[in-house]
């Protein structure tokens, strides 16, 4: 475990929240990765005193960001006490993990972001550099705030091989996905970042498309 140092907490809307830390000597990971965050010390009753978090950062930006979901009356006490701590303070961030990375900088690839799994992807996305040759289309569906808008938008504008969709609706998400799946089909590598039952709904339509569980990548948030 390494110690990272709190810097800032910033709340986004009603219930999301970005927080950054400090970067521990000789720490590194890939775009796209996660790590086990925990707090120790902490009083924090029954609940466990760690959580998995996607790093919404990239190694060259100088700090290690998270981002989570809140909802009033349901936040958990680890979740309480992470938005309470002070500059002074620091949590413990494990090796990074997770293969939720870029494989290659030809490959067409096809992001699907559902809410708050936005985070990897905007790694994913800011790793991206000039010789990077391969379409990437980018589907964010959320039903409130779409964190890292600006960022993804002006991301796209730069590179004129990125596309930015939007989406609110679960068909017209489902839909634009399976658009570009029959695009594809096992030409492309499919990433999808959310909830269990959105991991599974997506694999299962790709697979109904006959393409390849072997092109999937997956990062699956439990109980954020």
């Amino acid at each position: 475990m390494s110690n990272s140092k709190f810097k800032s907490l910033e709340k986004i809307g009603e219930c999301y929240y970005i927080i950054k830390f400090e970067v521990p000597e000789d720490y590194t990971w890939i775009p796209g990765q996660f790590a086990k965050f925990s707090l120790e010390g902490k009083e924090l009753g029954e609940d466990k005193n760690f959580r998995m978090f996607s790093i919404a950062s990239t190694p060259e930006e100088g700090e290690i960001m998270i981002a989570t979901k809140a909802l009033a009356g349901k936040t958990s006490n680890f979740k309480k006490a992470l938005f309470e701590l002070k500059e002074s303070e620091s949590i413990d961030i494990s090796k990074p993990m997770g293969k939720f990375t870029l494989r290659d900088k030809e490959t067409p690839m096809v992001l699907y972001a559902s809410g708050i799994g936005v985070t990897p992807i905007r790694s994913v996305l800011h790793s991206l550099t000039s010789d990077c040759t391969q379409a990437v289309h980018v589907v964010y569906a959320s039903y409130d705030n779409y964190i890292f808008e600006d960022e993804i938008k002006a991301l796209s504008k730069a590179m004129p091989n990125v596309e930015f969709v939007e989406t609110v609706e679960v068909d017209e998400t489902m839909n634009k996905l399976r658009e570009y799946g029959k695009k594809y089909l096992d030409v492309a590598y499919y990433y999808t970042s959310g909830s269990p039952f959105v991991v599974d709904a997506v694999r299962k339509a790709y697979t109904e498309l006959g393409i390849s569980a072997d092109r999937f990548i997956d990062d699956v948030f439990i109980g954020y």
